[in-house]
């Protein structure tokens, strides 16, 4: 999975990224080289929003959510969150 994700993240720059599961996000972020990711807040319980250090896309804007966590309007508040951030909409949002 890792490995998939930084060979896209290689030929595109998307304006934020959105990792779900520990192991998933663990594997992304040793495959693009990340050093951490410097938090910036909880958007929900279990869900985080911060900036990637290090690695093939630092400082980009990430959201990790734990894979455990399975309220029915998670997705909601992850769109609501980044609709409050006016991030652009790009076809390539991961």
């Amino acid at each position: 999975m890792g490995f998939f994700v930084a060979s896209v993240l290689r030929e595109t720059r998307p304006v934020s990224l959105f990792l779900t599961g520990g192991d998933t996000a663990n594997a992304v972020l040793k495959a693009i080289g990340a050093k951490g990711i410097r938090l910036g807040g909880e958007i929900v319980p279990g869900m985080v929003h911060g900036t990637l250090m290090g690695g093939l896309i630092d400082r980009l804007p990430i959201i990790t959510k734990a894979g455990a966590f399975r309220k029915r309007d998670t997705l909601v508040a992850l769109h609501e969150y980044w609709e409050t951030k006016s991030l652009p909409v790009k076809e390539n949002r991961f």
